[in-house]
């Protein structure tokens, strides 16, 4: 019989980090295990198991005598996070430069098509479009059939995606830019021109990492 505390312990995690990414759980505060216990319907160990892997993510810091910390990310953190992807990414797009199936190709069409409906309309959709931000990312790390790319880069946006959104809230016209930058991307690799894909995504990147880290006009 496979037992069942390996999928609260998931259920914990997944519920834990999602209310820290919604902005439920803001940076400094406290989590009592506790109350998470109680609000789950679970024992104090699977949500433990989940605190400790939250950990060990980076989303809180368990302190001895004073609980559980939801993390801010540091200066450093994100120039990591931003040097972590300029490097796999661009090398990524010059993998499938060119070698995109036609259903990538229509799925990549799909996903700029609703990031240009999400920035383009009187109302602008900051959630959905860094939804769509992320999806578009997914779909080229996808279309390498690399697994563990997909794993690397999905645990390194959910670390920022609460930062970025917050930013991006504050400057829309931020997004505009970053889903014109796409659509050169996705013109690039439509082409075949690896090198040229390669260097837009990693000046897509550094300008996300100047904004994030100095402030300013995006692109600057």
């Amino acid at each position: 019989m496979v037992s069942a505390r390996p999928l609260m312990k998931d259920r914990a995690f997944e519920h834990i980090k999602g209310l820290i990414l919604d902005g439920t759980y803001q940076p400094g505060q406290f989590i009592s295990e506790r109350e998470l216990s109680i609000h789950l319907a679970m024992s104090k160990t699977p949500v433990r198991a989940a605190l400790e892997r939250l950990e060990e993510q980076g989303f809180v810091t368990i302190a001895p005598q004073r609980g559980v910390i939801v993390r801010t990310l540091t200066a450093q953190e994100i120039a990591d996070h931003y040097d972590l992807r300029m490097a796999l990414e661009s090398w990524i797009a010059r993998q499938v430069a060119g070698r995109l199936s036609d259903a990538q190709l229509t799925a990549l069409k799909e996903n700029l098509s609703l990031q240009r409906a999400q920035v383009g309309g009187a109302t602008i959709d900051v959630r959905g479009f860094m939804s769509a931000d992320a999806e578009f990312h997914q779909l080229l790390t996808q279309a390498t059939g690399n697994v563990e790319f997909e794993r690397v880069l999905q645990r390194h946006w959910d670390k920022v995606e609460r930062l970025v959104e917050s930013i991006a809230s504050r400057d829309n016209a931020v997004l505009a830019h970053s889903c014109a930058e796409h659509q050169a991307i996705f013109d690039a690799l439509q082409s075949g021109d690896g090198n040229r894909a390669a260097a837009l995504v990693i000046a897509h990147l550094e300008h996300g990492k100047r904004f994030m880290l100095l402030g300013g006009a995006y692109g600057e």
